[in-house]
């Protein structure tokens, strides 16, 4: 049921994208992103009942007041990404419009100055988009209640769940991975048109958004040797006429006449996967 909640999660906000942002389809049509986008929602739902799944087996096995604090517990881990994915699925829609390309990494650089971000709202959509959110997040927690309830830790332990439990886990964790061939799901997985459009709304924004955080690269020189000072005044000296009775000429210069011999080497195709800073 958990599982399912999170599927229709998923299906509503890819329909809001579509309506939303119509004009920008091509004529493939919108609706055959919810076919192709399976796969990654499937995988996305994977992580996020992975935990209360444990959590089921574990209930089963402790006494009473253990099962009602894993109850709360598992409200107020649902609530959370309730809170959480309303704000991230309903901003990408309007984000989109601006970034053309799905919610990532980039908008915590946007939270380092949240007044900028405001003031670039006008009031009434400050208002308007307080109530919507706070009126999406209680629906779907409305939602949530009458679909998944409460935790099921209160039935007891039996023989028979001790085959279930490694059948289950292992196969929310096939979903995770995306099947059993040589390469984990990735967003190219659900990818089906030339038009980057079609793509992105196939794409799960929670699961890009998770993505891009964990592909982050860090913007640190760790290539640093020696003082800026130091640097700029070595840098000077190279490119600084030459004083030697040798010659009189720039390290660069080159005779009347004659061509400068430089040579321009191209690294093709060098993934940063493979010469990356480790």
């Amino acid at each position: 049921r958990l599982f399912t909640f999170w599927l229709l999660f998923f299906a509503f906000y890819r329909a809001l994208f579509i309506v939303w942002l119509w004009p920008n389809w091509s004529s493939e049509g919108p609706w055959a992103a919810f076919f192709h986008a399976v796969p990654l929602d499937l995988s996305t739902a994977g992580y996020l009942v992975l935990l209360p799944i444990l959590a089921c087996y574990f209930g089963m096995a402790v006494r009473p007041p253990v099962q009602r604090l894993l109850q709360v517990t598992f409200s107020a881990f649902n609530l959370g990404l309730i809170l959480f994915f309303v704000l991230a699925f309903t901003a990408n829609v309007f984000l989109y419009a601006e970034w053309h390309t799905p919610l990532n990494s980039r908008a915590f650089e946007h939270f380092q100055t949240p007044g900028a971000v405001l003031d670039s709202m006008s009031l009434p959509f400050k208002i308007g988009g307080f109530i919507a959110y706070f009126a999406l997040a209680w629906g779907w927690w409305r939602l949530f209640r009458k679909i998944s309830g409460d935790l099921p830790t209160t039935f007891s332990w039996s023989p028979g769940h001790i085959p279930s439990a490694p059948l289950l886990i292992g196969f929310v964790l096939l979903l995770i991975r995306g099947g059993v061939g040589k390469m984990p799901i990735n967003e190219s997985a659900v990818y089906y048109s030339t038009h980057p459009f079609n793509n992105h709304a196939a794409t799960n924004t929670a699961w890009h958004f998770f993505h891009s955080l964990i592909e982050a690269r860090s913007t640190v020189n760790h290539y640093r040797s020696m003082e800026a000072e130091d640097a700029h005044r070595q840098v000077e000296q190279l490119f600084a006429p030459g004083k030697s009775s040798s010659h009189t000429e720039s390290w660069l210069a080159s005779k009347p006449g004659q061509r400068p011999n430089i040579v321009v080497i191209i690294m093709e195709s060098m993934t940063a996967q493979v010469v990356e800073e480790l």
